[in-house]
């Protein structure tokens, strides 16, 4: 994790996190709690190519079930909103995303890509959720923090989106979209203002 990861990463006071019950989902047997770790395979920033969309995510990470503070906080006010933070390196063109507590089954693979389109003018960030290896899904929801670097970025005010595709609920859907002015420096979004119970607790 670089150097503005961390400085978000300083904004982590909230509260423990853990899976918790039983929702059985509607395929699969139970097993052991979400894929951390690296997210995916993120492409090196595009170089131009007129309209052609450029991958420009680096170092993905998602966590483990919890989020990455998770067993240094007390869960409230973290079970309370999905928040996206971020914060803008203007030396070096970085901009640095975290979305905590994203509520998703317990047992996924995660990717979590960035793109840039030209044309559009548009960056858009996608949260992959996948069944382990293919196969069904754990009887827990978790909650999860992802994280990512944004390369080439310049200062200014961008459009981002913010989407979510878990691959066997169907298709995938925008969860936020809106503009970040980068001249700020850092701030964050609420992406899901419903507070989240059962699988974001401090029961464990």
């Amino acid at each position: 994790m670089n150097t503005s990861l961390f400085a978000i990463a300083a904004l982590l006071t909230l509260g423990l996190v853990a899976c918790s019950g039983e929702d059985p989902a509607p395929e699969g047997e139970a097993g052991s709690g979400g894929t951390a770790g690296s997210a995916g395979a993120a492409g090196e920033a595009g170089s131009g190519g007129g309209g052609q969309v450029q991958s420009v995510g680096v170092d993905p990470k998602v966590s483990e079930c919890g989020g990455f503070a998770a067993g240094q906080r007390d869960a409230l006010p973290y079970c309370d909103a999905e928040i996206l933070q971020w914060a803008f390196d203007a030396t070096t063109g970085t901009l640095s995303l975290i979305d905590q507590r994203v509520l998703l089954n317990c047992c996924g693979d995660h990717a979590f890509t960035v793109t840039f389109e030209p044309n559009r003018g548009v960056y858009t960030a996608t949260e992959t959720d996948s069944p382990e290896d293919g196969s069904g899904r754990c009887d827990c929801m978790c909650v999860f923090d992802w994280a990512t670097d944004v390369t080439g970025v310049q200062s200014g005010t961008i459009q981002l989106e913010l989407v979510r595709h878990e691959t066997d609920a169907g298709a995938s859907r925008i969860v936020w979209a809106g503009a970040l002015d980068l001249t700020e420096v850092q701030g964050q979004v609420v992406v899901d203002p419903n507070p989240v119970g059962y699988g974001c607790d401090s029961g464990m």
